[in-house]
């Protein structure tokens, strides 16, 4: 298989972007409102896996014609490698700083501004950690779960029976989630797989000389197999979005439609060797070799390259331009304010994203895109830096360190520029530690056992995403805790949870002051940080 091309400039077929309400003094007439929104996410969904970001597979064919009609983000970016941060991020607009199954109840989400204003609105999820339980069925009137290759009937009856009423969807698909298994019937780059990029293969051979890794050509061939199927899954998704678009017109809703193509996150593909934790150490402790297979990240939720927060983003409005693309870095929590701008509506205090509409009219090299999973966050900025910042779980569970990349020069990530650019890298901390302090606080430590079983099913749980809930240290008094975190010969994590379970109290002078000495005698970057945070908490109380 050859290199993914990089998509080249789509000829803007109009010469001028009415300007977006309240952007501009112009007094050119604003793009008309649509009356129905239509917001397609595709579980799973990498952008260089589609032929309309320049993929030499012809994957997806309606959103090339969907991008030649309206406009393609080449630099949309999610907001977490795995669905429950990134969906809660996208739905209310606003940053997480730590990560979330569940939308809080206080935050104001898309869906209900739309229904406040008198909207229908239905919301179709292939993916059910998007539950009712959490949150995610607020605002909607109709709220279906389906299945990966459902049939399409329910939301083609709920498009065809509001032509005449206003009507916010919101559409899940998740085929290309794993395992890549689509219909006999639609198998094609699964039993077609070529050959990987000569570049990547030569990374392979380096990844299994540097690891004494086995089985070399029939993992390089599984894998080979893998991606052909992931391909499939993208082509039959895109066969669906079809049926969708081609109901539209049916119906006569096209001209009003404004419809929104995004993704969650993306894959990993085994592009890059997966962190210790899940997979790699439980293949390891279940006997098996070490291979490429099992080395190297297949699937998302734990690293934030940008194989795995890179998304499509592609956006059809009536009166917006067609066939344009935008080069600015941009984010799924600016879809939010996008659709209430086009549609007139009043959006609630507190969205942090930025209309897509303002990335038309002006250069943007101010901006970019952020993302955060429980083990690094992520900055990727308009000149085509990525920077990658553990979290302390990250410098304390797998040993992560701050990376930086070029990735215009070396797309696949491959070389840390870090020390070159020293003063670059702390300008861009500043950022990453702003976005953090303004994002909606984490939920992941109170989680269900429902919650927790299907997270399991979908693999989260082994892939290391997942803390489980360490309720039993709440209780404990300071002293047990405070021996608990400087037995240095336990594991990192259980000092770490000890740590943590100091959280809120009221520390006593004495506390305050032994905790000092646990600080300047603690060497791991994660438990220095819990230990600081502590006391900061207790100087400000």
């Amino acid at each position: 298989m050859s290199r993914p091309r990089p998509v080249s400039a789509l000829p803007a077929l109009l010469a001028f972007l009415a300007p977006p309400l309240g952007l501009s003094a112009c007094s050119r007439t604003p793009p008309p409102a649509p009356d129905h929104v239509l917001l397609i996410v595709v579980d799973t969904l990498r952008a260089d896996h589609l032929s309309a970001y320049g993929y030499p597979r012809p994957t997806s064919p309606a959103l090339d014609q969907l991008a030649a009609e309206g406009i393609l983000f080449r630099r949309a970016v999610a907001q977490s490698s795995w669905t429950s941060p990134s969906m809660v991020s996208m739905m209310t607009g606003r940053y997480l700083s730590d990560e979330r199954l569940a939308i809080p109840e206080s935050s104001p989400i898309l869906a209900e501004v739309f229904q406040r204003n008198g909207w229908g609105t239905a919301a179709f999820i292939s993916n059910d950690i998007l539950s009712e339980e959490n949150g995610f069925r607020r605002g909607f009137d109709e709220y279906v779960l389906m299945q990966p290759y459902d049939a399409d009937d329910p939301i083609l009856d709920w498009i065809r029976g509001r032509a005449g009423k206003k009507t916010f969807t919101w559409v899940h698909f998740a085929e290309p989630h794993d395992p890549y298994m689509p219909p006999e019937s639609h198998l094609n780059y699964r039993r077609s797989p070529g050959e990987p990029a000569p570049e990547l293969l030569e990374y392979y051979r380096k990844v299994d000389a540097e690891l004494g890794l086995t089985d070399f050509e029939s993992s390089v061939a599984l894998i080979q197999e893998e991606i052909g199927g992931y391909d499939d899954d993208v082509a039959y998704c895109d066969r669906r979005i079809a049926a969708l678009l081609g109901a539209i017109e049916a119906s006569g809703q096209g001209a009003s439609t404004a419809v929104v193509i995004a993704s969650d996150h993306g894959e990993g593909l085994w592009t890059r060797v997966a962190f210790h934790t899940g997979q790699r150490d439980a293949k390891r402790d279940a006997g098996e070799a070490p291979t490429l297979v099992n080395t190297l990240m297949p699937t998302h939720g734990s690293q934030v390259n940008r194989e795995l927060v890179h998304v499509p983003l592609i956006l059809r409005a009536p009166g917006l331009p067609e066939g344009r693309v935008v080069d600015a870095p941009v984010e799924n929590l600016d879809i939010a304010p996008t659709l209430l701008e086009l549609c007139r509506l009043q959006a609630p205090r507190g969205l942090q994203g930025e209309s897509l509409l303002a990335s038309l009219g002006r250069s943007r090299k101010d901006r970019a895109a952020f993302s955060h999973t429980r083990f690094a966050s992520t900055l990727i900025t308009a000149d085509g830096l990525q920077l990658i910042v553990p979290t302390p779980l990250g410098r304390c569970q797998e040993g992560l360190e701050i990376e930086l990349y070029d990735l215009d020069s070396d797309p696949d990530a491959r070389r840390n520029i870090a020390a070159e650019h020293v003063e670059r890298v702390h300008e861009l901390l500043r950022e990453v530690e702003r976005r953090l302090a303004k994002g909606i606080s984490g939920d992941m430590r109170e989680i269900s056992n429902q919650n927790l079983k299907k997270l399991q099913g979908l693999g989260y749980i082994d892939a290391g995403t997942v803390e489980a809930p360490r309720k039993d240290l709440e209780g404990l008094p300071f002293t047990e805790l405070a021996l608990t975190i400087a037995e240095h010969q336990r594991p990192c994590l259980e000092r770490l949870d000890a740590a943590r379970a100091l959280r809120g109290r009221v520390l006593d002078e004495e506390q305050r002051s032994n905790l000092g000495v646990l600080l300047q005698r603690e060497r791991a970057p994660a438990i220095r940080a819990e230990l600081q945070r502590l006391l900061d908490q207790a100087a400000a109380r």
